[in-house]
């Protein structure tokens, strides 16, 4: 187990905890948090979680409609034109969850 510590030059920290695992651990659900709507030329970004938390699985994410709104491998949004999307977080263990976001 390590704790990393980030310190930006306005001095706010942020840290995070790292636990080295040696087996894999596959996810048995995936929880995605993200907001009802997003105004075009606005990004959000999507709040993953996977369960157990202590899953070793990668996540990836897709947007049913591009052309509306696109998503990144980091989870940001980013609305294009009006519209309704579904963005879709798959961990590598095939569990996914879907969330319908309105692009105003």
């Amino acid at each position: 187990t390590a704790k990393i510590t980030a310190t930006a030059a306005s001095k706010k920290k942020a840290t995070i905890t790292v636990i080295v695992q040696k087996k894999q651990v596959k996810a048995k659900k995936v929880a995605l948090k993200a907001p009802k709507t997003i105004k075009r030329g606005k990004t959000a970004r999507l709040t993953v979680s996977l369960k157990p938390a202590k899953s070793t699985d990668s996540i990836t994410y897709s947007c049913n409609k591009t052309a509306v709104a696109k998503v990144d491998e980091y989870g940001y949004v980013t609305g294009l034109k009006k519209g309704t999307v579904k963005i879709t977080v798959t961990a590598s263990s095939g569990k996914k969850a879907t969330k319908k976001i309105k692009i105003k």
